[in-house]
């Protein structure tokens, strides 16, 4: 009987405490990696998205708007978070990133969700 196996990639390291939420929408990107540049990267805008909303920031008309509320409170990863709503945007519209960006992205958000969201390095898994 033949059966084709599912692999599971993770470019980043997810910790166990990271919010579903986040996490869902990033593991579905890791998936897209090798098949979709564009979907990949729009799914890594989404889960930017989601960190916003368990960091309590109020939804806004675009995903810009809500990095600009979020500027207020912690300028870094605001700067950090629009740089990864360009890589969405570039891949959601024109598709033409490149895979060391989208690999450089996952690093800066890996960075970034650990740091917001408290994550230690002991509740990383690979």
């Amino acid at each position: 009987m033949f059966h084709t196996a599912f692999i599971r990639l993770r470019m980043v390291a997810i910790a166990e405490q990271t919010p579903a939420s986040v996490a869902s929408p990033l593991r579905i990107s890791f998936q897209l990696f090798w098949i979709d540049l564009g979907a990949c990267a729009s799914r890594l805008r989404i889960s930017v998205e989601r960190t916003l909303d368990e960091l309590g920031i109020p939804p806004a008309r675009t995903l810009n708007d809500r990095i600009r509320a979020f500027e207020d409170i912690d300028h870094g990863h605001a700067e950090t978070f629009d740089a990864l709503r360009e890589v969405g945007n570039v891949g959601s519209h024109r598709g033409d990133n490149t895979r060391e960006t989208i690999l450089d992205a996952f690093e800066l958000y890996e960075d970034a969700i650990n740091n917001l969201l408290e994550v230690t390095s002991d509740a990383l898994k690979c």
